[in-house]
């Protein structure tokens, strides 16, 4: 699932959840890395990240 479906499948459940929207800012080159990682592993970026977040606050 890419990152753009991700996000319109889920847009309008955070909101329900009364949930909080955050952005983070990578170097390209981190950022390249990352895609890399997650497309190899065929998930979507949006979705490692909240999963990596909720590993910290769960």
């Amino acid at each position: 699932m890419s990152n753009y479906e991700y996000n319109k499948k889920y847009a309008e459940k955070w909101k329900k959840d009364k949930s909080k929207q955050i952005s983070i800012t990578l170097k390209l080159t981190d950022y390249e890395k990352l895609k890399k990682y997650c497309d190899s592993n065929n998930i979507a970026i949006a979705t490692f990240i909240r999963s990596r977040i909720a590993d910290i606050i769960e």
